[in-house]
């Protein structure tokens, strides 16, 4: 879809949703590289468009896959009305969680079963605490600070409430799940393709788009114009949610193609053109 002209600048507050990987920070040496997640920062020039558009008045906040346990610091730092962590799982407002669902017990049971029998490795990922399922004798190592686990029961040591808010996973393993002969998990979640060999299965209902809904009415009273940027396929949901859908130039093809404003690539800090391009900053 054609950019639109510039609009008039924005002086009424807006709420602005943005994605973390790939959008406000340049993740992919760090996924090819087998690096660490958490150095992964974003960019000055991003940091001080945050900045600003808390100076205009404007409601940023982040809406990432990534659950509460790995948003590093640097994230944190800066400043957002709120954080939609979880796809959509879990809500923050001024740092205090106002919304949160988990995976129900018999269903995260259930997967585990199955994951076990099928030899597909995936993280189950918490606010609290991220837990990765290995096959036997696999240890690992993607992201520092998630422990491993080899079956049900070593997960239930590790995290004993059980609270785990979305599975993460290979592309390559998507298929054999979704060809499981009771349809297990096409029945209970929703895979959305990440970008980068990367997929995440979220619960069905649950997805940025219903956390952006959900952060709205948190807000209070107020006719707020929403802004979403994402580029992977779990941040269609989040721009088929606001009035204005703002896409990367490396946004998956069918991000592009929802999008009314397509800007610039996340490592030539695209979110601050398009923030400058419609007056908000």
């Amino acid at each position: 879809m054609p950019n639109r002209p510039n609009p008039t600048i924005e002086t009424a507050p807006a709420a602005l949703f943005f994605d973390v990987d790939g959008t406000i920070v340049d993740s992919r040496k760090a996924f090819e590289s087998d690096g660490e997640l958490s150095s992964c920062a974003p960019s000055p020039a991003v940091c001080e468009a945050f900045r600003r558009l808390r100076a205009r008045g404007h409601q940023a906040f982040i809406c990432t896959g990534r659950t509460m346990n790995i948003i590093p610091p640097s994230l944190l730092e800066l400043e957002t009305a709120g954080i939609i962590c979880g796809a959509g799982a879990s809500i923050y407002i001024d740092g205090a969680l106002r919304f949160s669902t988990h995976i129900p017990a018999p269903v995260l049971e259930g997967a585990v079963s199955r994951l076990v029998d099928l030899g597909v490795e995936v993280v189950f990922e918490g606010n609290e605490l991220s837990v990765a399922l290995m096959r036997p004798g696999g240890v690992y190592e993607v992201i520092e600070g998630i422990p491993t686990a080899h079956d049900l029961a070593g997960i239930r040591a590790l995290a004993p409430a059980m609270e785990f808010e979305k599975i993460s996973l290979y592309n390559r393993d998507v298929e054999p799940l979704l060809r499981v002969d009771d349809a297990f998990f096409t029945r209970h979640f929703t895979a959305a393709d990440l970008g980068m060999g990367v997929s995440e299965l979220t619960m069905h209902g649950v997805d940025k788009g219903s956390g952006i809904r959900h952060a709205v009415e948190l807000l209070g009273a107020g006719s707020w114009r929403t802004y979403g940027f994402g580029d992977s396929e779990n941040d269609l949901s989040m721009l088929a949610a606001v009035d204005v859908p703002v896409a990367m130039e490396n946004a998956l093809p069918q991000v592009k193609a929802v999008a009314s404003h397509v800007t610039g690539p996340v490592e030539e800090d695209g979110v601050v053109a398009a923030l400058e391009h419609f007056g908000l900053i």
